[in-house]
C-alpha cells in the first residue's frame, strides 16, 4: 500500500536529510550545519507576508535544494563563507521569492540577525545581487548590458535589459 504524509506530519527537515546523503562525506557536515542554520532563520510567520502564489514550503525548500547544487557545481571557489552565501542566496529566493516587497525585507533582515550570508554587504539585501562564479558578490545592477536605440526597430522586439531582467 501507499503511506501518505502530510508536510504538517512529516516537517521539512527529512527532506534535507535526503538530499544531504547525496553528496560527498567531506560536505555533509559543514553543508548540514549551513543548510539548517539557514532554513530555520527563514522560518517566518507566512500568514504575515503578502504572497505573490501559494507554494507549499516544502516544495520551496526542495527547489532550493535543487538550486544549490547547482549553483555549486559552478563555483571556483568553495570555501565555507561562498557555499554559505549561496545558501542564502538560493534559498531566500526559493523560499521568499513568493513574498512581496515587505515579505522579502523580512527574509533579508532575518538573515542578517542570525549573521548568515556575510558576503552579501549589510547595506545590500541578497535580492540586490548574486554569488559570481569565482565566489565574490556582484550587484545586479553591475551586469546589465547597455542599451541602445535602434532606428527603425518595431517596438515590439525592443527589450531594454533593467536589473528585473539581466
Amino acid at each position: 500500500g501507499i503511506v501518505f504524509l502530510s508536510e504538517s506530519t512529516l516537517g521539512w527537515a527529512p527532506f534535507i536529510t535526503s538530499w544531504l546523503r547525496t553528496k560527498h562525506s567531506d560536505q555533509q557536515a559543514i553543508l548540514q550545519k549551513q543548510v539548517f542554520a539557514v532554513v530555520n532563520s527563514l522560518i517566518l510567520d507566512e500568514a504575515k507576508c503578502n504572497c505573490y502564489m501559494s507554494i507549499s514550503f516544502t516544495s520551496r525548500l526542495k527547489n532550493g535544494l535543487s538550486l544549490i547544487d547547482s549553483l555549486i557545481s559552478h563555483v571556483s571557489n568553495s570555501s565555507e563563507h561562498v557555499t554559505e552565501a549561496i545558501i542564502c542566496f538560493a534559498m531566500a529566493w526559493c523560499i521568499g521569492g513568493i513574498f512581496d516587497h515587505l515579505g522579502r525585507l523580512s527574509v533579508d533582515k532575518s538573515l542578517k540577525l542570525n549573521q548568515l550570508g556575510e558576503l552579501v554587504p549589510r547595506n545590500s539585501s541578497i535580492y540586490d545581487g548574486f554569488v559570481t562564479s569565482d565566489g565574490y558578490w556582484e550587484t545586479w545592477s553591475s551586469v546589465i548590458p547597455t542599451w541602445t536605440f535602434t532606428k527603425g526597430e518595431s517596438f515590439l522586439n525592443m527589450v531594454v535589459p533593467t536589473e528585473e531582467s539581466v
